[in-house]
């Protein structure tokens, strides 16, 4: 669990850096930034935590629908909203969700992310939703640093 959070916050370090290398005109706003990026990981960290100590079988923020409708909210709160806690809260859980699923992806499959309804995707597909999923992600990067 430690290495996780520790790839994790890693991850999220090198995000922060590099829209800190790009929007470097704004301190107190990166560090607003940094404080939501630091919420958004441990949010998803929390849910990990409780499936374990609860031991709850099926997790709800790592599912494809709950992913689409969190990419959209993402979307929305860093294209209407001058906060910067909020955007990094969200920016940075979409990161943790996309980098959990692009581990689970390379070390089995993502019949996991099925969720409630238990959808079954074929592997080809599977590859193909990370791959979008990253490249919205650069598309959420480069709303952050323009």
């Amino acid at each position: 669990m430690r290495k996780k959070l520790l790839e994790n916050l890693a991850v999220s370090f090198l995000f922060f850096l590099i829209v800190a290398i790009f929007r470097f005109k704004f301190p107190l706003w990166l560090l607003f930034f940094g404080l939501g990026g630091l919420l958004g990981t441990f949010i998803l960290e929390l849910e990990g935590i409780m499936s374990i100590k609860f031991e709850i079988k099926s997790r709800v923020f790592h599912t494809f629908l709950f992913q689409v409708i969190f990419a959209v909210l993402t979307l929305y709160v860093l294209t209407s909203t001058a906060s910067a806690i909020a955007s990094g809260i969200s920016f940075f859980a979409y990161l943790h969700l996309l980098k959990d699923q692009a581990a689970d992806l390379s070390r089995e499959n993502l019949a996991g992310w099925g969720g409630f309804f238990g959808l079954s995707v074929p592997r080809n597909l599977q590859n193909i939703w990370v791959g979008a999923g990253t490249v919205f992600l650069f598309y959420l990067l480069f709303l952050l640093i323009r």
